[in-house]
């Protein structure tokens, strides 16, 4: 054994030679090393001349007992942990008491007996440490003093990872510390590693998980015993407790390394069925709306996103991608791109991408720009700032302006510039920016009088990546048709603003099915785009082409999708309100184009009465049944979904391409209820028919032929 006269008596080379004479171990020849090659008295606060004053003389200190807790099954490891302990130096006032556990169960069990017993003895700082640690800092708890000052940390480690690994392995990600450890490899060659890793800016770092070979803490925890009933990830279900207390949990910044973990042949015979554990426990078994609760407190803590990410890293790779790259971007915001937090998230966000399972695009915003320098400029400012510059391209096609917008987007060097000798319109100018941004791309057509807000881009893309069958996605605003519209008593753009970033954030049942999506402000996948092709210009200068995608996007089997806490800004018509009294006309031969396309009216396939939603009284979780008569494409029936996502909605439709067509949205059945029965033995809470969509003398009759679907209890719903 290393005892203390070899330290008193030998350099470090005549210490070597005695520490073979008397047959020591390897191990022990290199901690005797490992302490000659540092000072004697090793820590943070050795050279501090003033360190007893300074600790144990304010106003602050109170004299406490310390316990090191250590299970331990071996008498002679045991003997020199203790060696290594009395030979720390004490504060003043304060106790040490050295518990020896035997026979443990478990490392969680045989804690719990340890840290009852200490209570029991009145010690309030519990060293938790294995008994092949060597304390190298012989002032290690003076230092743990005045770490523990400070009430919001709860525990203090000597390495580990800021955030937990989406494995549940804290070794798998970066780790901070400063650590002296031994191991034998496989082929029995002894080496030594001395651990050390950057502190931000000479600090403590705040982390998620700590390695077990040490452990302090300041409060008592329970040990997790009833589900890690073994010898591993007991340290990272420690650690996961205590920062769901609301703990801090800290690696000091050392100088020199504290400890000398004499770690030797590891024994992972279970762990990964105690990995899978502490996953299932921690990391995939958070709800959503605990992590949502979170939002609605700071949507703009990064820890959140990466929580979401990894709720979501099992079901679905590419909103966990998305939700990483959000927290990489809201840690470059709050702590600078160079940050622990900013490096930390980058970190997981690479691994994300090259798991191999992660489709998601970036995205190339196409702007149209004509006479409305300040808009356009304001809306490229919006895209800039609420944004991930990282993730999108800024194209913008303009239509020949002669306001100055022309020299100043020829200025900007963050924007690929289309410049039209003509104004191409509205379909025409999208497809050239198109074709003008990355193929590689999703594509995000958006108004030039329209702005990005905080979070708008991330909960679009969630909502487009949330199903592989969505092929656009469309924004709530203040003003636009479609229904699109949040009615809200605000008026000026921080003011909505400000309701972005309480609104814009990940929430259950945000998203609405929809026909058509306004393209103030569209998302269009890529794989969609490719399959249904460019904007229809027969549409030209504008009106009606989104319409149409709407339609297309059906027919190729995709859905369009409107995410409401998706919040996008819209002055609205800065282009089109210059020429109000060509717009009635305009849009009237744009609709007879898009009839004679399709064969039906948008009044007929989109219609939607809101006196009927009304009607519909029922809790959030409640389970009933609705069927929609004469449907349409379903637009009622779908916000009743969003309204009630446990609700049960069916379609009929006389009407045979709107029936096809909508069959793609929701459960819509091509049948004339006029000329056949649907279901006679079948009924239903809520039968709604809107009358506008069917002739008006035979209203008596559809009356007469629905009331036999609705049960005793329903109502029906016509007008």
């Amino acid at each position: 054994m290393i005892r203390s006269e070899w330290a008193e008596e030998f350099s470090v080379d005549d210490a070597g030679d005695y520490a073979l004479s008397v047959g020591a171990s390897s191990n022990e020849i290199l901690l005797l090393h490992s302490i000659w090659t540092r000072d004697s008295k090793a820590g943070n606060n050795t050279n501090d001349a003033n360190i007893k004053s300074r600790i144990c003389e304010g106003d602050d200190y109170a004299p406490e007992k310390f316990a090191f807790i250590i299970c331990s099954n071996d008498k002679d490891e045991f003997d020199e942990v203790k060696w290594w302990i009395d030979r720390l130096y004490v504060p003043e006032g304060c106790g040490v008491e050295v518990l020896e556990i035997t026979d443990a169960r478990s490392m969680c069990s045989g804690y719990n007996e340890g840290m009852e017993y200490a209570a029991s003895l009145g010690v309030k700082y519990k060293i938790y440490m294995h008994h092949d640690v060597r304390i190298i800092n012989q002032y290690l708890l003076y230092d743990l003093i005045d770490i523990f000052k400070d009430e919001s940390i709860g525990m203090v480690g000597m390495v580990g990872p800021k955030e937990v690994p989406n494995d549940g392995v804290m070794w798998s990600d970066r780790q901070y510390g400063n650590i002296v450890e031994a191991r034998i490899s496989k082929i029995l060659n002894y080496r030594e590693d001395n651990i050390t890793l950057a502190y931000p800016d000479s600090k403590s770092v705040d982390v998620s998980l700590v390695d077990g070979c040490f452990i302090a803490t300041s409060k008592d925890i329970p040990w997790r015993e009833d589900i890690f009933d073994g010898f591993d990830f007991y340290d990272a279900s420690q650690s996961m407790e205590f920062k769901q207390k609301g703990y801090r949990i800290i690696i000091p910044y050392m100088e020199t390394p504290w400890i000398f973990h004499d770690f030797g042949m590891p024994e992972l015979g279970r762990y990964d069925y105690y990995k899978d554990i502490f996953v299932k426990e921690y990391l995939r078994e958070k709800s959503l709306s605990e992590i949502e609760s979170g939002f609605k407190k700071n949507s703009e803590d990064y820890e959140l996103y990466y929580q979401l990410g990894n709720y979501y890293l099992k079901e679905n790779p590419n909103t966990a991608f998305l939700s990483y790259e959000n927290a990489y971007c809201m840690a470059c915001k709050k702590y600078g791109v160079g940050s622990n937090e900013a490096t930390s998230m980058k970190d997981v966000l690479c691994k994300s991408k090259m798991s191999g399972k992660v489709n998601a695009r970036n995205v190339s915003f196409v702007i149209l720009s004509y006479n409305s320098l300040e808009y356009t400029r304001e809306c490229i400012e919006s895209v800039r700032a609420n944004c991930y510059d990282g993730a999108v391209e800024i194209v913008v096609v303009d239509n020949n302006s002669g306001d100055g917008s022309v020299k100043w987007l020829e200025e900007q060097e963050d924007i690929v510039f289309v410049r039209n000798k003509e104004n191409t319109g509205f379909p025409r100018g999208c497809n050239i920016g198109i074709k003008a941004a990355n193929p590689d791309n999703d594509i995000f057509l958006l108004n030039s009088d329209a702005l990005m807000l905080p979070n708008s881009l991330y909960m679009m893309r969630m909502a487009l990546y949330s199903d592989e069958k969505i092929g656009a996605c469309g924004a709530s605003t203040n003003n636009a048709s479609n229904n699109q519209v949040v009615n809200i008593p605000l008026n000026t753009v921080p003011e909505y603003t400000e309701y972005a970033r309480v609104t814009n954030i990940p929430a259950e049942n945000i998203v609405e099915l929809k026909s058509k999506l306004v393209m103030f402000a569209m998302l269009i996948k890529r794989d969609a785009y490719d399959k249904v092709g460019e904007l229809d210009e027969r549409y030209t200068p504008g009106n009606y082409e989104d319409d149409d995608y709407g339609m297309r996007l059906m027919e190729a089997g995709f859905r369009s999708v409107m995410c409401w806490n998706a919040f996008v800004y819209h002055y609205g018509s800065k282009s089109f309100g210059k020429m109000s009294d060509k717009y009635r006309e305009l849009l009237e031969r744009n609709r007879i184009k898009f009839i004679d396309k399709w064969g039906f009216t948008p009044e007929r396939s989109m219609h939607f009465k809101g006196k009927h939603l009304a009607e519909i009284k029922r809790n959030f979780d409640e389970k009933f049944s609705v069927l929609e008569v004469q449907c349409g494409f379903g637009e009622m029936l779908s916000r009743i979904k969003l309204i009630y996502p446990f609700a049960e909605v069916k379609g009929i439709e006389s009407y045979e391409k709107i029936a096809t067509l909508g069959k793609n949205k929701l459960d819509i059945e091509c049948v004339d209820l006029l000329k056949e029965d649907f279901s006679p033995n079948e009924k239903y809470d809520y039968v709604i028919l809107d009358t506008s969509v069917i002739d008006c003398k035979d209203e008596e009759v559809w009356r007469k032929k629905l009331s036999l679907y609705v049960k005793d209890t329903g109502k029906l719903l016509i007008g």
